[in-house]
């Protein structure tokens, strides 16, 4: 895991948006966007469409500033070293 996944997991044990993940994390767009594709596709992040609703199907590129993430089960194991 680099530090760059584990900075935005730690950010991700409740639902967050985009734009309040942007702000804690200090990436730009584009970097944010890449980091968060590549946790989901790790099955560590989950993107949903609202903060209680339904998970995001294949979620792409264009959608993902409007989306809400939050840690998956594994994302937080890989996070807490177990």
């Amino acid at each position: 895991m680099t530090d760059e996944e584990y900075d935005l997991l730690d950010e991700l044990y409740f639902v967050i948006d985009f734009v309040l993940l942007k702000r804690a994390t200090g990436l730009d767009d584009k970097v944010l966007i890449e980091r968060l594709q590549n946790l989901v596709e790790k099955g560590w992040v989950r993107a949903f469409v609202s903060p209680g609703g339904a998970d995001a199907e294949n979620p792409d590129s264009v959608i993902y500033p409007s989306l809400y993430y939050l840690a998956s089960k594994d994302g937080l194991l890989a996070h807490t070293g177990l």
